[in-house]
């Protein structure tokens, strides 16, 4: 079973999130599937709403998977109901920590 954390990029977060998170029960909802050309542009959208929709309830986006993707800067998956565009966009963690 595929999980919704990229490999070797959130081990530590992985287990101490497992319990809670309800990515965990449809990876490739938030992920996409493993071969991301074999999904149509209006596909992946509605997928993507639904990703976000689940991330909108999920009692951790706002603190520790939030805080996951200003460390981690994920390229790939629907992440605390953001894109990775939308990851790129936010303030990096050490310039927030400095402040």
């Amino acid at each position: 079973m595929r999980t919704p954390f990229p490999p070797g990029s959130g081990a530590r977060l992985r287990d101490e999130l497992a319990d809670q998170v309800a990515c965990r029960f449809d990876p490739e909802l938030h992920d996409g599937p493993d071969v991301p050309a074999g999904e149509s542009p209006e596909w992946r959208s509605a997928r993507e709403e639904v990703a976000r929709q689940v991330c909108a309830e999920c009692p951790l986006r706002a603190t520790s998977c939030l805080a996951y993707v200003r460390r981690v800067r994920p390229t790939r998956g629907i992440w605390a109901g953001l894109t990775p565009e939308e990851i790129a966009e936010l303030p990096d963690w050490r310039s927030r920590k400095a402040a």
